[in-house]
């Protein structure tokens, strides 16, 4: 039996969407604008706890994106906010999965210095978006999505077939 599979627009709308996001270039914010959710800010920063620094307490040009909390816990939304040339005191708690285990859920406080903040720049859907991906236009990125999106389909399909003509054996 043949089945045949119908993709819904609004599914290739929300993976073009996705690609635009995944490829999002950056522009550097004002000098004197402040950082948001979503912004990269690239920073030095020099931990301690109590007092004293540690392996692994200093880093450089760290580069974060804000509000997807990567680094520790809390950190991100005290790092909103911030301008290029900012000094910052972070307080923060090592994870408890530290590999140093004396260092585990140790409060740390971290002076970062912010060296840029850049905010993603609004991506159009249109066919300079399409010429960047490779496609020829618009039209042409939505049917290659659409055929990425019907091939893993019909693989999903391909596998419960066999699986269920195995079940019959």
């Amino acid at each position: 039996r043949n089945i045949k599979v119908k993709i819904d627009k609004k599914i290739i709308e929300e993976k073009l969407k996705e690609i635009a996001i995944q490829n999002r270039k950056l522009k550097k914010k004002k000098y004197n604008e402040k950082s948001n959710n979503g912004d990269q800010v690239i920073f030095d920063y020099s931990a301690t706890v109590d007092g004293n620094k540690f392996e692994g307490s200093e880093g450089k040009g760290v580069q974060l994106e804000l509000g997807k909390d990567l680094f520790l816990k809390g950190f991100d939304e005290q790092l909103v906010g911030v301008k290029k040339n900012d000094n910052k005191i972070i307080n923060a708690t090592l994870p408890a999965n530290h590999p140093k285990k004396e260092l585990a859920n140790k409060k740390t406080k971290i002076e970062c210095i912010i060296i840029d903040v850049k905010k993603p720049k609004d991506i159009k859907i249109d066919d300079d978006f399409a010429k960047l991906m490779g496609a020829r236009d618009i039209k042409d990125l939505r049917s290659l999505v659409e055929k990425q999106i019907l091939s893993q389909y019909s693989q999903t399909l391909n596998s419960i077939t066999k699986k269920e003509i195995l079940d019959q054996i």
